[in-house]
């Protein structure tokens, strides 16, 4: 039988981080593009702006970031909102990961699999909660059902379609970092306390994803108005769970915005890509005032 003192440390890193939209889940992706890492990002909510806006005085990081955004159009009918044409942006997702080839792309562009990237490379899902409205979408265009509100059924096959690819990001076959950013639902636990969990397909799905990964960070404000600063924590705050591949007293409370994803890594690897990286200490985040601060 293996002993524990022959056990590697778990390898790549496996993250979440949910958080209120405008928090800055997405901005702080900078750090990690900074730290020398590269990404590749599955966009469902088409907020990548601020990325790009804060990454234009060294310009030529930008081409360490390769996405692909998945959304579907939609028309009014009788007074609905509902796809027009087919609903395509889930299965064009997984056709993305499955063939490393960009649907719909001219010309054709090929971004690799999954597989195959090394632990310099980060996939992201920006964001589950987006991805999860796409699965539900596809799962009511099959069962003809647009026009109507989703049965149990429905529920249960787009809460199918999404753990499974949760299982098989976090599975040991995906060799790169993964990172899924989600927004959160509040959840009534049995004695009544409210508690956050990652926003998915419906409240069983919630409560049953963050088991997968091995950290969970939460992006967040504190204070409000003009001193009110963004943060990522790796400690629980109020009614958000968190948890850590990191020795508890190695943890800060939180880490400024700029800084939070790439100073993480440090933490649980010991170094990153860029060996010359240093985060910036002392420093308010930057942005981390700005509205437009991203999702």
């Amino acid at each position: 039988m293996p002993k524990l003192s022959q056990r590697t440390a778990i390898s790549p890193i496996k993250l979440m981080v949910i958080g209120d939209s405008g928090t800055g889940k997405t901005g702080a992706l900078e750090s990690l593009v900074r730290a020398g890492y590269k990404l590749k990002i599955l966009d469902f909510d088409g907020g990548l702006d601020y990325l790009q806006e804060a990454l234009k005085d060294v310009p030529e990081l930008l081409e360490n970031i390769e996405y692909a955004t998945f959304s579907n159009k939609f028309k009014t009918v009788n007074g609905r909102v509902i796809p027009k044409g087919n609903p395509k942006a889930w299965a064009d997702g997984l056709k993305a990961l499955e063939s490393g080839k960009i649907p719909n792309s001219d010309p054709e562009e090929f971004w690799g699999k999954p597989e195959e990237w090394g632990e310099d490379t980060f996939l992201v899902t920006d964001s589950l909660t987006m991805a999860s409205k796409a699965a539900m979408l596809q799962v009511l265009h099959l069962n003809g059902r647009l026009f109507e509100p989703p049965q149990i059924q429905d529920w249960g096959q787009a809460q199918g379609l999404v753990e499974g690819l949760i299982q098989w990001l976090c599975s040991e076959d995906i060799k790169c970092n993964v990172m899924v950013l989600s927004h959160i639902n509040f959840i009534e636990m049995a004695n009544g306390v409210m508690k956050g969990y990652p926003s998915a397909v419906g409240k069983a799905l919630s409560t049953t994803l963050p088991r997968y990964f091995n950290t969970i960070l939460n992006a967040t404000t504190k204070g409000s108005g003009k001193s009110a600063k963004r943060i990522i924590s790796p400690v629980p705050i109020q009614s958000i769970e968190t948890k850590a591949s990191v020795p508890v007293e190695k943890l800060p409370e939180s880490w400024p915005i700029e800084t939070a994803y790439a100073e993480f890594m440090l933490l649980a690897k010991g170094s990153v890509p860029n060996k010359d990286y240093k985060p910036k200490k002392n420093s308010q985040p930057s942005g981390g005032n700005k509205p437009g601060y991203g999702m």
